[in-house]
């Protein structure tokens, strides 16, 4: 994601970037190391995540969300947009909002979840959670960019990315007459979709109902051996309440972001991962889907040699039940 950005944006001038959905500042941090004159509007609703840039030089913070802030029209460069709109009250709007804040040859960037996550066979996670208000598809978030008034640039491969849809885009005029609805030709979208849920709800029901049986298998490995997580969120959450694992036998769970906010989960402290230096487990079982060869790439530059995966765990637990 950095070297795309990066290259994008050391093409022409960037005077004002506005960062939609700015969160705890992690892009506009990296923004301002890049580009050190660069004036960055971050617009952020949530009062207790900014108070690392809050009041910062080169940065306007607007306490809103996008729909409710003044932003200024026809003036920012390049705006960015990271899993937010999935959380709009209206997509539509948002993406409005922001083609009227570019100039023209400005460039947006957005990133959501893609929809396409959900048929990944060991899922577990419940994808349609409350705060997300839509979902997209590669397909879909492509085509209403355009018809938005923008010209695609660069965006992530369908076929290889299914947990994330990233598009680049330039300002080139205004949004198409015709509504969406008639200028979208959604074909076989629905009936994909609607097949999409069907298979995802089966595999969600199936495997969970395999995870007193992944319990079981960490049971056994706590019997006879230390034993460190490192993940502090949903899979954590559901082997307690699924799997019925029992969290006082948890001796040392390590998260690389939640620990800063979170610090007892089921009434285990959530640790800093350097904890594991310390601790030397003989296990590190990494409860993630995606991200877990990095963070198992990571456990063993702590000193832990045995690293398993949770989807592991789980398809031998599937194999079991075969």
């Amino acid at each position: 994601l950095r070297p795309l950005l990066t290259e994008q944006l050391g093409q022409g001038a960037l005077n004002r970037v506005l960062d939609v959905g700015a969160n705890r500042g992690s892009f506009l941090e990296w923004m301002l190391e890049l580009k050190p004159d660069v004036q960055v509007t971050a617009v952020e609703p949530d009062e207790r995540v900014v108070t690392t840039y809050q009041g910062r030089p080169g940065v306007d913070l607007r306490l809103a969300k996008l729909e409710h802030a003044k932003v200024e029209a026809d003036a920012y460069d390049f705006a960015y947009c990271c899993q937010t709109l999935e959380h709009a009250d209206s997509a539509s709007d948002m993406i409005a909002r922001m083609h009227a804040a570019l100039k023209v040859g400005g460039t947006l960037f957005i990133e959501v979840p893609n929809i396409e996550v959900i048929s990944y066979p060991l899922t577990v996670e419940e994808f349609f959670i409350d705060k997300h208000t839509v979902h997209f598809s590669h397909r879909l978030l492509t085509a209403y960019v355009q018809w938005s008034g923008f010209r695609l640039e660069a965006g992530t491969n369908p076929q290889d990315d299914i947990l994330n849809v990233r598009i680049l885009a330039t300002k080139v005029g205004p949004a198409m007459t015709m509504p969406f609805a008639q200028w979208f030709a959604a074909g076989d979208l629905p009936a994909h979709n609607r097949q999409l849920i069907t298979t995802y709800g089966a595999n969600v029901a199936r495997n969970r109902a395999r995870l007193p049986e992944v319990v079981a298998q960490i049971e056994r490995l706590m019997a006879r051996q230390s034993v460190a997580f490192w993940g502090a969120t949903t899979i954590f959450d559901l082997l307690v309440k699924y799997g019925g694992l029992d969290p006082a036998g948890v001796k040392l769970l390590v998260d690389s972001y939640v620990y800063k906010y979170l610090p007892l989960h089921h009434g285990v402290a959530v640790q800093n991962p350097s904890a594991l230096r310390v601790a030397q487990p003989d296990v590190c079982i990494v409860l993630a889907r995606f991200s877990a060869p990095a963070i198992a790439e990571a456990a063993r530059k702590y000193g832990v040699r045995n690293v398993i995966a949770f989807s592991d765990l789980l398809e031998s637990a599937t194999a079991v039940a075969a």
